[in-house]
């Protein structure tokens, strides 16, 4: 990754700076709920792309790797929080 470590994330609802891995994992997480994402870098190219909360494409491997550390355990949490209140909805008198 260049030395600038500044990124841009732009989703359907909103563009943003992000400067650590943190803040991109969680702009995955929340505005992929919403719309799929794409991360450019300061140059305009693009880092990666998703679908919804997932990745599609990326163009740096070693940035994945580090990406993934951070992104899979927000992931599981979205996922686990999806499958506990599916399991709080009632078929009320079935």
């Amino acid at each position: 990754m260049a030395q600038d470590n500044k990124l841009y994330g732009i989703s359907d609802n909103t563009e943003k700076e992000l400067l650590t891995i943190e803040d991109v994992a969680s702009f995955i997480c929340e505005e992929g709920a919403h719309s799929d994402v794409s991360i450019y870098r300061t140059d305009g190219s693009l880092l990666l792309n998703t679908f919804g909360i997932f990745i599609n494409k990326i163009t740096d491997a070693e940035y994945r790797d580090k990406l993934l550390e951070v992104l899979i355990p927000m992931q599981r949490q979205i996922e686990d929080n999806m499958t506990s209140s599916d399991e709080g909805i009632s078929m009320g008198g079935m």
